[in-house]
């Protein structure tokens, strides 16, 4: 006999959208719009003084944030 089972975990994104919970949804917009402003602020700082490396982790931060508050925007 064979069983297949498949195994899945949810990001903790997908779990805050998953409970409907409008308030939670919107505070956490909030949060991660502060943080994009953050990581902005940080790559152009970084990129200032010269110091690639950092720049593009905020680059990167700041595009991911993006994409998470666009997801949380359409779950509301």
């Amino acid at each position: 006999m064979k069983v297949t089972i498949e195994l899945t975990k949810k990001t903790a994104l997908e779990e805050i959208i998953n409970s409907n919970d409008i308030d939670t949804i919107k505070s956490l917009i909030e949060r991660k719009e502060m943080s994009l402003k953050e990581a902005e602020e940080n790559a152009a700082f970084y990129e200032s003084i010269c110091n690639e490396d950092f720049a593009s982790n905020e680059r990167q931060r700041a595009n991911r944030l993006i994409r998470d508050i666009e997801i949380l925007k359409l779950a509301i």
